[in-house]
């Protein structure tokens, strides 16, 4: 796992030479779609392709060399060196299937629609996670055969998502020999791209580089300790993401519109919600996930510094809450401020490295908590209500601080109550029992003060009802 996750940061780096060539098209395509002119958009996924021809090679080239230094960058793994370039190579023909055949989604996604393949997709990785499991489990030396796992389920995805953009849009015709002539047309999505790219590469240095620095501060085995957290981190973070998967185009679309008092309001229902089931998922992070990794895979992988929890829950919240600023300040084409990530990423690289080498794991870590709470928790919304919505930053503040010191408030009091009450959690039943009792009392706590001290959390509470009322029989017949 921590030389799976070393080589996929690699492939990340070179993964920069996107630029952020799909988000400046996603962008571009949310007035057209909402206007029904079918032309531009086909005009605009043209240019995508026609771009990406440019990446997908600078990518090929750039792994060519790299590979080149594999015997020197994995001497002293204790694997065969060819287990890192397989791994290696599946992770590389999986991310141009994706630039060369799959970057026709992204009409999906700037439609709304990008739930249509949740559910197959879904299925699938849960089927695929099942057999690699039993892989492990049964067969001996099975590294090749379980690591191919991922490069079919990348097929799969190809396939299906190709065939359901096809259906849904019959009318989509794409030729990427023609991106010159399109970008000459669309001149402002060259320069756009470019001030995106800044921006993801603050991005990346969260994402790519912390468990670089910490394979160089602690070694590869404490990068696959912290992959176990990552990882766990990672699914309840698909739980999030799923209730609001189509909030970035939702949004685009509702700017699109261009009805101020409703995306103000919006913005508000949106963010109070956001910070309630955020609330929830670091809730059982911080809590549970050192008992749960201690029961999946026993107590020597188990993380025992509280710090090193802590940070790891905090920064996770803010990764977890940042998603509507993001989506906003997307909707706005707010491109400008490319100083902003060029520090991100200098905080984050610079002192996860010093503070590394004085505190070790911990240290990686404050580092890039560091660097968020600068850049995302500070700057972002002041630059969101000053350029985007101009209004006062304190409107902001006034607003959003009583919610991360009412969620963090209780999670320490639930943690305290946990730590006396010292409920068993020494099998999966206990655990499944102890933890859901727990969880419920918190959930119930948190959404009644939520909905107490914000008229924002109950116009969503009940935008989220009426919802869940109109797709439930029993429930869209009583009302």
């Amino acid at each position: 796992m921590g030389l799976r996750t070393v080589l996929g940061n690699f492939l990340g780096m070179l993964n920069l030479s996107e630029l952020g060539i799909g988000t400046s098209i996603a962008v571009a395509l949310y007035k057209p779609l909402n206007d029904r002119n079918y032309q531009s958009v086909n005009e605009i996924v043209s240019l995508q392709g026609w771009l990406y021809r440019w990446v997908v090679g600078f990518i090929v080239f750039g792994s060519v060399v790299l590979m080149l230094f594999f015997p020197q960058m994995f001497a002293n793994m204790q694997a065969p060196l060819w287990y890192a370039y397989v791994t290696y190579g599946f992770l590389l023909f999986s991310t141009i299937l994706s630039y060369t055949i799959n970057y026709k989604t992204i009409v999906l996604s700037a439609d709304q629609k990008g739930y249509k393949t949740g559910a197959i997709m879904s299925t699938a990785t849960i089927a695929k996670n099942f057999i690699q499991l039993l892989i492990l489990y049964f067969l001996e030396d099975a590294y090749l055969l379980w690591i191919s796992m991922d490069l079919a389920l990348s097929i799969l995805g190809v396939y299906v998502l190709d065939r359901v953009t096809v259906r849904e849009y019959p009318w989509l015709s794409v030729n990427p020999s023609k991106g010159r002539q399109y970008l000459k047309k669309y001149p402002a999505l060259l320069k756009q791209t470019g001030l995106i790219f800044f921006h993801n590469l603050g991005g990346y240095a969260l994402g790519n580089t912390t468990p670089l620095v910490m394979s160089l501060v602690s070694g590869l085995v404490m990068t696959g300790d912290y992959d176990n957290y990552k990882n766990l981190i990672t699914h309840v973070r698909t739980f999030s993401e799923g209730i609001f998967g189509n909030l970035i185009p939702g949004v685009g679309n509702l700017i699109a519109e261009g009805n101020q008092e409703k995306i103000y309001s919006f913005f508000w229902e949106v963010l109070s919600f956001k910070y309630f089931i955020a609330g929830i998922s670091c809730f059982f992070l911080y809590v549970f996930a050192t008992p749960f990794v201690s029961l999946w895979l026993g107590e020597k992988y188990a993380l025992e510094s509280s710090l090193g929890i802590l940070l790891l829950t905090l920064i996770a919240y803010i990764d977890f809450t940042r998603g509507v600023n993001n989506a906003y300040i997307n909707g706005f084409a707010l491109f400008k401020d490319i100083w902003a990530p060029l520090v991100e990423a200098g905080i984050n690289v610079g002192m996860s490295i010093l503070l590394g080498y004085i505190l070790g794991w911990e240290g990686v870590l404050l580092g890039v908590f560091i660097s968020l709470f600068t850049i995302i928790v500070v700057w972002k919304p002041f630059y969101l209500f000053r350029s985007g919505f101009q209004l006062p930053v304190r409107l902001y503040w006034l607003g959003m601080t009583k919610f991360p010191l009412i969620t963090w408030g209780l999670i320490f009091l639930t943690d305290a109550f946990v730590d006396l009450y010292q409920p068993s959690m020494e099998s999966y039943t206990e655990f499944f029992i102890n933890a859901s009792w727990v969880s419920i009392l918190f959930i119930v706590i948190l959404f009644g003060v939520f909905y107490v001290v914000s008229k924002a959390f109950r116009a969503a509470s009940m935008r989220a009802w009426q919802i869940v009322a109109e797709r439930i029989p029993l429930i869209k017949k009583r009302y």
